[in-house]
């Protein structure tokens, strides 16, 4: 399977940034231990504030011993950023264009099964500046939970099934 974690590193979060960087490493440290021992569980990591700082902190890769640790660095000098503003819909469209992406050049070995794709979301609030007019999508609603891009993130690229399989995102 693939996840993608999409870290929150606008400036909303303020303190709250240790415990959502614990968390994560929490969260990679127990899956690597105990889920993802032999590299099956392919993990990536994207970290955002504004669209403009919304980057790959690591691409998706498989998940052992050997990567564990590299990924668990990369969470722990991730800064908290200075700029207002949270792009979490298009840090999560940037992490299913990674899932598609990768999924496509997975090799997959006979006997072995897909079980799908995830992206996990740590975030203290809601988006409130995704705005993508490459893809037709301005924001012209004040209620970030009806805008063109919540509405086509839903509609257009949650649906997505990598070879085959599901997308599951969590919040």
């Amino acid at each position: 399977m693939s996840i993608v974690l999409i870290l929150d590193c606008s400036k909303s979060i303020g303190s709250d940034f240790a415990a959502l960087q614990e968390s994560a490493i929490k969260f990679v440290s127990t899956l690597a231990s105990k889920v993802s021992k032999n590299g099956n569980v392919h993990l990536g990591l994207i970290g955002f504030s504004t669209m403009k700082n919304t980057q790959t902190v690591v691409p998706l890769q498989p998940l052992n011993a050997s990567t564990a640790p590299e990924i668990i660095d990369a969470i722990s000098n991730m800064r908290l950023g200075t700029a207002n503003g949270t792009a979490l819909y298009y840090a999560m469209h940037k992490g299913v264009e990674m899932i598609d992406n990768y999924v496509e050049t997975l090799r997959i070995n006979d006997g072995e099964i897909y079980d799908g794709s995830s992206i996990i979301s740590f975030t203290d609030g809601y988006d409130n500046s995704s705005i993508d007019p490459s893809i037709g999508l301005p924001n012209d609603d004040d209620d970030m939970l009806r805008t063109p891009y919540f509405n086509y993130l839903k509609r257009n690229i949650l649906t997505q099934t990598p070879n085959g399989k599901p997308l599951d995102s969590y919040l």
